[in-house]
């Protein structure tokens, strides 16, 4: 059984997760993880049945880390918390449009034209000048991975135009699992039109419900980034805790 093809959460797509770290992938029982010499990446949330403690103890005798990061929905006694959130979703009963929504995609429609497209120098500048622009230096060598991504996911690429010019480019993973899409990223110049992200995301999420797929929306990230899931309805899917933790401090 092809676990991935049941992701439901972006860090259990390979494509996703050894294009952008350069890490190699398995699974061991319901769980898929990531590793190189001296680390692990352990995928907590299981796809089937699950005996958490067993399979980590396994993969961790396996490959004796110096270092094990997890992405876990639940705190694993002996690991350090390094972040928590939650993942959010949105499905086809859960999506909430109201007016305000409505008009202001309504009103973003009048300028701005959607289209799919191809990775290009274009939209790697625009990337770029949002790094910048934002203080993302942590994301510098997510941009020099990303078309090493794009060649090896093929992922779905909707750009947005006004007068031509762009404006806004959203990536999404609408291909690997047959349960979820995955709304990874979304990039805006300083020059977008309001409604411009809304519009993007419309797009995925029409298309997502057409295959039958729920969207995974990501993490909430910040209360802005969270405010825009929350608009359109999106709930909880999970918890997120990633956790940290070294050789000499394993509980096995």
């Amino acid at each position: 059984m092809d676990l991935t093809r049941r992701a439901y959460i972006p860090e259990q797509i390979p494509s996703y997760m050894c294009s952008f770290s350069g890490l190699r992938w398995s699974t061991e029982g319901p769980f898929i993880y990531y590793y190189d010499e001296g680390e692990i990446r352990f995928i907590a949330y299981p796809i089937g049945e699950d005996d958490l403690e067993k399979s980590l103890r396994r993969v961790i005798e396996r490959h004796n880390p110096i270092r094990t990061l997890i992405a876990s929905p639940k705190k694993i006694e002996g690991y350090k918390i390094i972040e928590s959130d939650e993942y959010y979703f949105l499905d086809a009963d859960s999506v909430k449009m109201d007016k305000k929504l409505r008009n202001l995609i309504r009103r973003a429609e009048r300028d701005v034209k959607v289209d799919e497209t191809d990775l290009e120098t274009e939209h790697l500048d625009l990337i770029n000048e949002f790094i910048k622009r934002k203080g993302l230096k942590e994301h510098e060598i997510m941009l020099k991975k990303l078309p090493e991504y794009v060649k090896m996911a093929k992922p779905l690429i909707l750009e947005a135009r006004c007068e031509r010019k762009l404006i806004a480019v959203t990536i999404a993973d609408i291909k690997s699992s047959d349960i979820f899409s995955f709304y990874l990223f979304n990039f805006t110049s300083e020059h977008r039109i309001p409604g411009t992200s809304d519009l993007l995301f419309k797009n995925l999420l029409e298309r997502s419900i057409e295959m039958g797929k729920k969207v995974n929306m990501g993490l909430g990230i910040n209360e802005g980034i969270r405010k825009f899931k929350l608009k359109w309805g999106a709930k909880v899917l999970a918890p997120f805790y990633l956790l940290e933790g070294f050789r000499w401090e394993s509980p096995f």
